[in-house]
């Protein structure tokens, strides 16, 4: 069934607005494609009050990902970059801010799984 491009838009629509869609993300290039990637976990010193600490990260265009967790640490980071040196320099950005008491960061090797959102089964 083909559908013309106005009836496309107005699904498109219909679902923002029932939150379906919820926004919308650019993903430069293919995986692995000139991108290096590293898990950060981020120990804040006062572990209810980092707003500090997320604002942060809320700035920086590499982080993609950044979730308050449970366990030892309180923040777990994503960050992708063209280049190790600049992961180091977000890594010296996070480490050097006042919010911040530790950071453990885990580089990635390879991705098996990556998808935008998870699909749930029906």
């Amino acid at each position: 069934m083909l559908l013309s491009r106005n009836a496309v838009r107005q699904r498109i629509d219909r679902m923002e607005r029932q939150g379906y869609i919820q926004g919308y993300t650019v993903v430069a290039g293919a995986p692995g494609q000139g991108l290096v990637s590293a898990f950060l976990m981020v120990y804040r010193k006062d572990r209810v009050r980092g707003a500090d600490v997320v604002a942060l990260l809320q700035s920086i265009p590499e982080v993609v990902l950044c979730d308050v967790v449970s366990g030892d640490f309180d923040l777990l980071v994503r960050v992708e970059a063209r280049s190790l040196e600049r992961i180091q320099e977000i890594w010296e950005q996070i480490a050097a801010t006042p919010g911040v008491a530790d950071t453990v960061t885990a580089m990635t090797l390879s991705n098996y799984v990556r998808r935008a959102t998870a699909v749930l089964p029906t």
